[in-house]
């Protein structure tokens, strides 16, 4: 029976975060035009064939849902078609690998979130991060740590810590890999609090999600509006790396209050080859850019808590380089 239990509880997870991509839009949706966008000169035709755009995670998953959504949106809008193709691995470097050795001609993008540099820092990838455009930041979504509803022996986060000292890593964290945020996270609160836990890396979303339901890892390191099927099912945030409360979770205290300046959010978004021709870059970035306007994407950020935050072209990239030298710098600590 407990098999068929952990089952349900995949399907069932699984069911609520693919709802998240038919989001209920406002009338608004209704009265907005997309921006008139001009063919790049070098390539008036483009694109004449699909685009690929490769994801580094797995189906189902947060970084699966809005490469879908934006490529949905760019089709609906503009006509584009993309191919969206999930690579999971090594925490996105099987995908980064893959994407930049295809040719930088426009035909293949890339879905690019906070493991982009640390892959390169932790020396998984010889791409370097100057040798990226982030051409669009879409997401920026605070993490947290959730534990079961009917866990009575954690009520705050410092329970957790206590426990771990007294009975070092017997609790299990499952999180998406190692080098990812999560993973970085966890080192950062392990230098500040002396936190033991075994940490439990899944490439596929729904491993990870059906090991927390199943009750086989005591921990579940997520973005809240990634799990909207877990969160109805009880699960408890205990504390979010973010610098204030969020709105959804007022009782819910954020790490910055408890003391701890571990704030780093995860961002998601879409990049291509540095080296690029730029007036096809610049064209696809402002495809992108044009629909992270739309009150489509407004609703979905809403809906999966995510802050109301894009950052498109020149300041995406230099977001992404600013935080890239932060990471490092932290690292050597």
């Amino acid at each position: 029976m407990s098999i068929l239990r952990t089952i349900s509880k995949i399907c069932v997870a699984f069911v609520g975060i693919c709802s998240l991509l038919t989001v209920p839009v406002a009338s608004a949706a209704d009265s907005w035009t997309a921006p008139k966008i001009p063919k790049p000169a070098s390539m008036p035709n483009f694109p004449e064939r699909p685009i690929d755009f490769i994801c580094g995670w797995g189906v189902g998953g947060g970084a699966d849902l809005m490469s879908r959504k934006m490529c949905d949106l760019v089709r609906k809008y503009y006509g584009i078609t993309f191919v969206v193709t999930c690579m999971p691995g090594a925490a996105g470097t099987k995908a980064l690998d893959y994407a930049m050795r295809q040719p930088h001609d426009g035909y293949t993008v890339f879905f690019l979130a906070w493991d982009g540099y640390m892959n390169y820092l932790l020396k998984k990838t010889t791409w370097k991060p100057e040798e990226l455009s982030l051409i669009v930041c879409a997401q920026e979504l605070p993490g947290a740590y959730f534990v079961h509803k009917d866990d009575t022996r954690f009520k705050t986060w410092d329970d957790v810590i206590q426990y771990s000292k007294k009975n070092p890593y017997k609790l299990k964290l499952a999180d998406v890999g190692r080098g990812g945020l999560g993973d970085f996270t966890l080192s950062l609160w392990e230098k500040a609090t002396g936190i033991k836990l075994t940490y439990v890396p899944y490439d596929a979303p729904a491993q990870r999600y059906a090991a927390f339901s199943g009750g086989h890892c005591d921990i579940l390191y997520e973005q809240p509006g990634d799990i909207p099927a877990i969160l109805e099912a009880g699960a408890r945030p205990l504390v979010f790396m973010n610098d204030k409360r969020m709105p959804e979770f007022p009782d819910t205290p954020c790490a910055k209050e408890l003391g701890h300046d571990i704030t780093l959010n995860l961002w998601r978004g879409v990049a291509v080859a540095a080296d690029m021709p730029k007036d096809v870059k610049d064209y696809l970035t402002a495809l992108f850019g044009a629909v992270a306007q739309s009150p489509e994407w407004k609703a979905f950020l809403k809906q999966i808590m995510a802050k109301d935050t894009v950052r498109v072209g020149d300041e995406a990239q230099k977001m992404f380089l600013e935080e890239y030298h932060t990471v490092g710098s932290l690292m050597k600590k």
